[in-house]
């Protein structure tokens, strides 16, 4: 299913009880002006001059279509008078009350939507602190482990949409010469959204899958680094946007 899909159906699902005595009540009232009309004008307008023309006529009415010159020649003040009140009736209030019901119902579910959304959320990010809390006893040396989660409000660096997100983690042991993240950026093997894993003097470069066209990426990963000097080492991070034809943008 289309998400977006899923929300406008979810909104008419929700709003069903209202929406069906909105339509009676609505169909109540618009026959009682059809025969209204018809009483009124049908012995002078061709339009209403049966209960079902002048049905049909209302219709047409509802969208602009209507003879009012006819009736404003025959009965001037009756005219003024039932076509005003047709309009404001069926149109200023009725068609305002079922915006409003598609409205409030749309509000609901797009708030049950959230609601699941962060729940699944909250399970996930439980599920990894579980994963990182718990001990591995296959593990000979020490290991340090990362949750990346999720970024909030990520600067775009795209023209034409939000950036394509991944997170670039670089464990640096003691010792290792402090280069930033951004140099190894640009070298073919790390392009692409740092598609590959790469060791060199020691260092280890790893990354997260990339967040196409968000602004507020959720990556929900574990890496694990081991842990060559406890309190020496050091770990870096920065997030980038990934592009097809041209180098990688640094967001932060």
């Amino acid at each position: 299913w289309i998400p977006g899909m899923t929300l406008i159906s979810s909104t008419f699902a929700r709003g069903t009880r209202d929406m069906i005595v909105f339509f009676t009540l609505f169909a109540v009232v618009f026959c009682g002006f059809a025969f209204s009309f018809y009483f009124a004008f049908g012995e002078d307008v061709a339009d209403f001059s049966s209960g079902f023309n002048s049905f049909f006529a209302l219709l047409k009415a509802i969208n602009g279509d209507l003879d009012v010159n006819s009736m404003y020649d025959k009965q001037r003040v009756l005219a003024l008078i039932a076509f005003s009140a047709f309009i404001f009736f069926m149109v200023f209030i009725l068609l305002t009350m079922l915006i409003a019901i598609i409205n409030d119902s749309f509000v609901e579910v797009k708030a049950d939507f959230h609601k699941i959304h962060e729940q699944k959320r909250n399970k996930t990010h439980d599920d990894l602190m579980k994963s990182l809390l718990d001990p591995e006893e296959d593990e000979e040396t020490p290991v340090l482990k990362i949750a990346v989660l999720e970024g909030m409000d990520l600067a775009g660096k795209d023209f034409m949409s939000e950036s394509d997100a991944y997170v670039m983690l670089k464990y640096l042991p003691h010792g290792e010469v402090d280069r930033t993240l951004s140099s190894l950026a640009s070298t073919p093997r790390f392009k692409k959204g740092g598609k590959s894993v790469e060791r060199e003097k020691e260092a280890t470069i790893k990354h997260t899958k990339t967040i196409p066209n968000s602004k507020n990426p959720a990556w929900d990963e574990v890496f694990k680094f081991p842990i060559q000097e406890f309190g020496r080492d050091k770990l870096l991070l920065e997030v980038w946007d990934y592009d097809n034809f041209s180098s990688d943008d640094f967001i932060g």
